[in-house]
């Protein structure tokens, strides 16, 4: 499970959802603004409580199991809610492609298919 994560997986979320979802942020050149470090501090705060990938499979966060946080993962991937909309204004490739949501989808499944096996 986290051979197939760390080499299909972990390559997309470092690109996609590393930023605010792990301690390897790139801060764009704006953040050195007062209003923008402030939202962009405060935004990556929310999303790591939320799942925090820095260290790899089972993520840390609110979620809590590593059921949780692929149940969750999987409705934020079918439902393209991530990344939020004032991220996508600056950073207009941020979102997953489709060949993309199919490789954390298939991962996703897999990964639950394991997990609940006696």
């Amino acid at each position: 499970m986290n051979r197939k994560y760390v080499e299909d997986v972990r390559p997309i979320f470092r690109a996609k959802c590393f930023d605010c979802h792990s301690t390897e942020t790139r801060f764009p050149w704006y953040y050195r603004l007062p209003g923008a470090r402030h939202l962009i501090d405060r935004d990556i705060r929310e999303a790591r409580k939320h799942i925090d990938m820095t260290r790899d499979f089972p993520f840390e966060g609110h979620h809590g199991t590593a059921v949780d946080n692929l149940k969750a993962l999987e409705r934020v991937v079918r439902e393209n809610r991530m990344p939020l909309w004032r991220y996508r204004l600056l950073h207009w490739r941020s979102g997953l492609s489709r060949e993309e949501k199919d490789a954390i989808l298939k991962w996703i499944q897999e990964s639950q298919t394991i997990i609940n096996q006696p």
